[in-house]
């Protein structure tokens, strides 16, 4: 009578199941990364790269600022924003608002009509990591007294509100699919600029614009974390311009 023990086909030992998925699954996520690494932001310019247009210079209210870093920026926020300027129930948030100088411009020159409203998101500290405040400032405090101080000149308080506090904790308190345009420069860390992308892309509306600052090599966390955000919606976004200034269309 033969047994199990004496087939010596049957003998042959198999190898375990989840040997078999283990390497099923490896397979995967070599393939899956193989495809993430190759989904990188295409270099896209407005006007194909050609000089941008002036743009509409800040107003001559009594502002106080200390220093223009919107200057070089000013030209492409004109091109990705000029759709919306006059419309009826436009919303703008903007993380990391310092003394107010890009929502202001674009409350003067694209938020015009008295139904759109902006938000701020701002520490108004001294900054985190190797970021040091300005000589300039006597105090951390001395920027968002300036800021307030902006808002009120303004003539448009009522339509600006401002939130104190970390922008990943505020944007997880707000409306979602409910802003029309989002523009990030607020912590630069990778961990910070992942969570915010990806927080605001929540709030963006379908056919939103999503501005991200400091896109470039020289902010090689802000880099990295553009370039994981597309990876992981590129189908859900179209690209309009890159450069210091990364805008993306939200398409559905």
């Amino acid at each position: 009578m033969h047994t199990l023990s004496q087939n010596p086909i049957m003998n042959l030992k198999k190898p375990p199941l989840f040997l078999f998925y283990l390497c099923f699954f490896a397979v995967l996520l070599s393939c899956s990364c193989t495809q993430q690494s190759s989904q990188n932001i295409p270099n896209i310019q407005f006007l194909q790269g050609k000089p941008l247009p002036n743009a509409p210079k800040a107003d001559t209210k009594p502002y106080r600022f200390t220093e223009d870093m919107f200057a070089m920026r000013n030209k492409i926020f004109w091109q990705a924003l000029e759709p919306f300027k006059n419309k009826s129930n436009i919303h703008y948030l903007e993380i990391g608002v310092h003394e107010g100088r890009a929502l202001l411009w674009v409350l003067e020159h694209i938020m015009t009509h008295p139904t759109s409203t902006l938000t701020g998101i701002d520490l108004f500290s001294s900054g985190e990591g190797d970021f040091k405040p300005k000589e300039i400032y006597k105090n951390p405090n001395d920027f968002k007294q300036r800021y307030f101080h902006n808002i009120r000149s303004s003539g448009h308080e009522n339509r600006i509100q401002t939130h104190i506090g970390y922008s990943q904790d505020v944007l997880k308190t707000l409306k979602k699919n409910h802003y029309d345009i989002m523009y990030i420069d607020g912590c630069h860390t990778l961990m910070c600029t992942r969570e915010d992308t990806s927080l605001s892309w929540e709030l963006l509306k379908k056919g939103g614009i999503l501005m991200i600052d400091d896109y470039s090599k020289e902010f090689p966390d802000v880099y990295q974390a553009a370039q994981e955000f597309y990876a992981n919606n590129a189908d859900n976004m179209e690209i309009l311009h890159t450069g210091w200034v990364l805008v993306i269309k939200k398409l559905r």
